[in-house]
């Protein structure tokens, strides 16, 4: 009596298993133009084919030019290579996987720039102190808010 359920049950985990394991592939597709256009702008970058981080700079960058924006492409391929600089610095061995985890972790955290802090006070009472920190009127540290 059990085993038509347990069949079943079998059944519908492997036809879930198989699209948890299908879907994201299609999902992340590129166009050729767009994985062409990627290498290019990786080895330009300075990130040489069968690497992980020439894997990451690829799947960054062919995002990038199939939304339209070479701009971003480029700022991810530059990250990418910062990133991978850095591990390389901290002495991980390439193609393992702490060095895998050590781009990606360095690329995300890359992504978050400061790019313009204001002088003085707002006349909310906000001013940034002598190291940079947003204060608010009462001197309290406001937190950052990282935008992507």
């Amino acid at each position: 009596m059990l085993r038509p359920h347990l069949r079943l049950n079998t059944i519908f985990l492997a036809l879930g298993g198989f699209v948890a394991v299908a879907l994201p592939f299609e999902l992340r597709a590129q166009s050729r133009d767009a994985l062409a256009q990627a290498e290019r702008t990786c080895l330009d970058n300075g990130l040489g084919p069968s690497s992980v981080a020439y894997d990451t700079c690829l799947a960054r960058g062919a995002s990038a030019y199939d939304q339209g924006k070479p701009g971003l492409a480029v700022r991810e391929a530059r990250r990418v290579a910062e990133a991978s600089q850095a591990c390389l610095t901290y002495g991980i061995e390439p193609m393992t996987l702490g060095y895998r985890q050590c781009v990606a972790n360095e690329t995300n955290m890359r992504r978050y720039e400061i790019t313009y802090v204001p002088q003085g006070r707002s006349s909310g009472g906000f001013h940034y102190d002598a190291d940079g920190v947003l204060r608010d009127r009462n001197g309290d540290r406001v937190p950052p808010i990282y935008r992507q």
